[in-house]
């Protein structure tokens, strides 16, 4: 009787350890029928919201990242606005979230127009707050964010990296020469800069 004891002890004992362990590794039935899911990055946000045109203070709502609008009221003319893929850059700085993005507008003329927009990320909603015409017709590869450690009173400083033509090219001709254009950012608003101005 006192053997059978200890053994009826060890295997409630190893009972409860085994609980345990499964309950740890893979919670209650309840946990796992609703997974938590992770917010959508604001670039995948500001592929369906509402945002205005670049260069006029007119509404279009974007559907996966494409919206259209009257550019005369009453009229068939319709002009569209695109985020371009994949060019974006992120930045936060307590609870603050700026987001730089790639605006194309093509009003149904002959140009096909650029823009660096800036966004307020907040509460899963995305805002734009500064926008800065690149070009017409050119090559955007990408957006660098670069804090700045000397002088300038900005916040910091984006780089936006183009291709452009050379001067009297016609616009018909592949943009080829590599440009730089460099922007402050203080409170949310863009300010361009020339190159030798960044003291960073």
């Amino acid at each position: 009787m006192n053997k059978i004891i200890p053994i009826i002890i060890f295997a409630l004992l190893f009972g409860f350890g085994v609980y345990v362990y499964v309950f740890n590794e893979y919670g209650t039935q309840e946990e796992n029928e609703h997974p938590t899911e992770e917010e959508p990055s604001p670039f995948v946000l500001l592929q369906n919201t509402m945002i205005t045109a670049p260069g006029t203070d007119v509404s279009v709502r974007l559907v996966n990242g494409v919206g259209s609008y009257e550019i005369v009221p009453g009229s068939a003319s319709q002009g569209v606005v695109r985020v371009l893929d994949d060019v974006f850059a992120i930045r936060k700085e307590g609870d603050r979230t700026d987001m730089a993005v790639i605006l194309v507008s093509d009003s149904g003329g002959s140009g096909v127009f650029y823009y660096l927009a800036l966004f307020n990320v907040v509460g899963g909603e995305v805002q734009k707050t500064s926008e800065s015409f690149l070009g017409d017709r050119i090559v955007v590869e990408g957006i660098g964010v670069g804090e700045l450690v000397h002088g300038p009173d900005a916040e910091y400083r984006l780089s936006v990296r183009t291709f452009v033509r050379k001067k009297a090219e016609p616009m018909a001709s592949e943009p080829t020469v590599s440009n730089i254009r460099t922007f402050y950012v203080t409170n949310q608003v863009l300010e361009e800069v020339e190159v030798g101005k960044d003291d960073t």
